[in-house]
């Protein structure tokens, strides 16, 4: 069975690095497998560097801590003067623990971003 999921229900624009508010990690413990796409929708007042938003994963969403890691694959960096919209599919099957939310790690320098993450989850069985 396969549902539509979405980490970011509307474009997120963020000016700074910076994670997914706890409270909204999303649950992913009844699912296997995820197609996710990253849409980087605009970006402005970038100088130099790279974009980069990844997928961290924990299995608690409590307290703030070095328990969230990136998932085994995730999304490319993007340069600040990529052609946008800049859209990008990965395929999680297996390296994602039980929540997961957005990461801003990285963000050319003096830019704004506006981007949404959403997929398609899916189990192996019921």
């Amino acid at each position: 069975m396969a549902q539509l999921i979405t980490l970011t229900p509307t474009p997120i624009t963020v000016s700074a690095t910076g994670k997914e508010n706890l409270w909204e990690a999303f649950d992913m413990s009844m699912f296997d497998m995820l197609d996710m796409t990253l849409g980087i929708l605009s970006s402005s007042g970038g100088t130099a560097g790279n974009n980069t938003i990844q997928l961290i994963t924990s299995m608690q969403r409590e307290i703030e801590d070095n328990s969230w890691i990136a998932t085994s694959t995730n999304f490319a960096n993007v340069a600040y003067n990529a052609t946008y919209p800049n859209w990008q599919l990965i395929n999680l099957n297996m390296g994602f623990l039980r929540y997961m939310r957005w990461n801003v790690s990285g963000l050319a320098t003096g830019a704004t971003i506006t981007f949404i993450i959403q997929g398609m989850a899916r189990r192996y069985s019921g």
